[in-house]
């Protein structure tokens, strides 16, 4: 049986959340102020927690379950691909993709009612 998820704002409105997944409890922080405190003041206080575990038989030593030695190496590499203009870009790809999908799937849902 799969395990029990529960979400449970602390603050939703300041972007902290405490998500259970049976015995076990993390907290999300979605908020960008909060998160770059965390990150940049004092981030060997924190882990990524269960995120590595789960993520790390996937991805290996993926950027998001690396070690923050390894993190900071790989990050330095990907930084271009945030860059505003090409998310930009990729963005407009991304939502003309959906568009034609979403139109894909309401001739064919129109042509299989008919």
């Amino acid at each position: 049986a799969p395990m029990p998820v529960f979400l449970e704002g602390y603050g939703e409105s300041e972007g902290i959340y405490k998500i259970v997944i049976g015995p076990r409890s993390v907290v999300v922080v979605s908020d960008p102020v909060i998160i770059k405190r965390i990150l940049t003041s004092q981030p060997e206080l924190y882990t990524k927690g269960i995120l590595t575990e789960v993520l790390e038989p996937i991805m290996g030593q993926g950027l998001i379950p690396a070690s923050p030695e390894t993190w900071r190496k790989r990050r330095r590499a990907i930084v271009p691909g945030f860059h505003k203009k090409w998310l930009q870009a990729t963005t407009d790809v991304m939502v003309e993709c959906a568009v034609n999908l979403a139109d894909d799937l309401e001739r064919t849902i129109s042509l299989s009612s008919t």
